[in-house]
């Protein structure tokens, strides 16, 4: 995939869960529930064992590799 310097900042903030700068007051709205959920349909685990290795990593992007 090809990004334009543009491209490449709207797709880092999508990562960081944010659709503008923190200044613009704009959020995604989506909660960890939500993401837990599609973590679990995509890996085949449940929304408990993931929560447990939340807890234990801290962060849903390494739960979710």
């Amino acid at each position: 995939v090809s990004l334009s310097s543009n491209d490449l900042v709207h797709c880092v903030y999508l990562c960081v869960n944010k659709l503008s700068p923190e200044y613009d007051g704009i959020e995604l709205g989506i909660g960890e529930t939500i993401i837990m959920k599609a973590i679990a349909d995509s890996t085949g685990r449940t929304v408990k064992q993931l929560k447990s290795d939340y807890k234990s990593k801290g962060d849903l992007g390494l739960v979710a590799e």
